[in-house]
């Protein structure tokens, strides 16, 4: 996936079980000068080059890893 400088993108996810105790997950962005993900998974790309994010869920086991090129 990409995005451009200023560009926003909305990460989807789904919980199993469908009614978990505790539903949001964690998410963290490991290079945070090229973009950077909020607590509902809301991607802001603030300069060029790839940004990559983990995704953990409420035990604290990363569960996903992505990553988003800014243009």
């Amino acid at each position: 996936m990409s995005l451009n400088v200023g560009d926003t993108f909305k990460v989807k996810y789904h919980t199993n079980p469908t009614n978990p105790v505790n539903p949001t997950p964690r998410f963290e962005a490991l290079n945070p000068d090229i973009a950077t993900i909020d607590s509902n998974g809301l991607i802001t790309a603030k300069s060029k080059g790839v940004a990559n994010f983990v995704m953990y869920d409420v035990g604290g086991y990363m569960t996903a890893g992505f990553y988003v090129f800014v243009n």
